[in-house]
């Protein structure tokens, strides 16, 4: 059993080693690069969309949404 334990610490510590990193960089250059740098383009649009409020007309506070979780009323769906 401490056979068994000791090769598999050894393979554990050669993959969670430098292939990961190196497999882990590569995706990350190549998903950028594939989808044309979509990080750096989209950055000011996606800050606004975190850092936007909703206004509500009816009370007169504004609040944070999540629009997936929006119905078509702009009632959040959780508070049914």
């Amino acid at each position: 059993m401490e056979a068994i334990t000791d090769v598999l610490n050894k393979i554990s510590g050669f993959v969670w080693g430098p292939p990961l990193l190196i497999l882990l960089v590569g995706t990350g250059i190549f998903l950028t690069a594939r989808l044309a740098f979509i990080q750096v383009r989209l950055l000011p649009y996606s800050l606004k969309q975190v850092f936007s409020r909703k206004h509500d007309k009816k009370s007169g506070r504004g609040h944070f949404t999540i629009p997936s979780f929006d119905d078509r009323n702009g009632r959040d769906s959780w508070s049914r």
